[in-house]
């Protein structure tokens, strides 16, 4: 489910979205595109619907536009909460989709996953909150119940989730990711932060998926492409800050630990 009703996403983002889930076999897009917080798609007949509801702004009387919400900012004109799909934009996006039917609707059996848009201004946060958390999404959706939850011996399922949890790391690192650096002109994916630990007086460093590359710098300064690259655990004093970056040089959070 995509909500655009609190903080609007361009046509075209639904495209590169519809495109996206397509690869990875999810047939349902539930485009929740009106609600008390903005109305989205123009109706001829009732042109005050988008004329007023699909603006938020700076307003006394909401005459005009509605007022401010989730960050939208003051400006009508500007803002991520302003916008709307004319009716051949409606048209565009359902064309060649198909109605759920009434056979299907008596016969819903499956997984269903929400991104909210309170807080979504754009499309790169968008991007951002929905991978990779789609992936696993998908993963759960359309493999076979994992031998990890038919394990009645708490020991053996732990040593089966730990081993499939890996193998999906794997898979996500060193095939998906970098897939969907190109794919519909590439995604502004959620790169992990890297994760710190100082064992005997050493800082050393680790990140949840492979297929990154670590760079950090010793004097509280933001890592960036001429950093130097880890390696090995770091043994100097003061504030190191650790990023982790993709193969096209695009980092992540970065990560600070003091050491003194």
């Amino acid at each position: 489910m995509l909500d655009v009703a609190r903080n609007f996403q361009t046509k075209k983002e639904i495209f590169k979205l519809i495109d996206l889930l397509a690869l990875y076999k999810l047939n349902t897009l539930h485009f929740h595109f009106s609600d008390d917080e903005g109305w989205r798609l123009e109706i001829p007949s009732l042109p005050e619907l988008t004329a007023v509801g699909a603006k938020r702004g700076h307003t006394i009387d909401e005459n005009n536009h509605l007022r401010p919400a989730y960050g939208s900012g003051p400006d009508p004109e500007n803002a991520p909460g302003s916008g709307f799909y004319s009716r051949l934009d409606f048209i565009e996006i359902l064309k060649g989709k198909e109605r759920l039917t009434e056979f299907g609707q008596s016969n819903i059996v499956g997984l269903q996953s929400q991104i909210w848009s309170e807080k979504i201004h754009g499309a790169d946060e968008l991007e951002y909150m929905l991978l990779p958390k789609l992936l696993g999404f998908a993963e759960r959706a359309w493999a076979a119940r994992p031998d990890w939850d038919i394990e009645t011996d708490a020991k053996k399922s732990e040593a089966l989730y730990q081993k499939a949890w890996g193998s999906f790391v794997r898979r996500l690192g060193q095939r998906d990711l970098p897939r969907l650096d190109h794919y519909a002109g590439g995604f502004n994916y959620r790169i992990p932060a890297v994760g710190l630990k100082v064992i005997a007086d050493k800082v050393m460093a680790n990140i949840q998926l492979p297929g990154f590359t670590i760079r950090y710098t010793t004097d509280g300064t933001e890592p960036d492409l001429k950093s130097p690259m880890y390696s090995f655990p770091i043994s100097k004093k003061g504030l190191l800050t650790f990023r982790a970056f993709n193969s096209f040089g695009r980092g992540g959070r970065s990560t600070s630990i003091r050491i003194k």
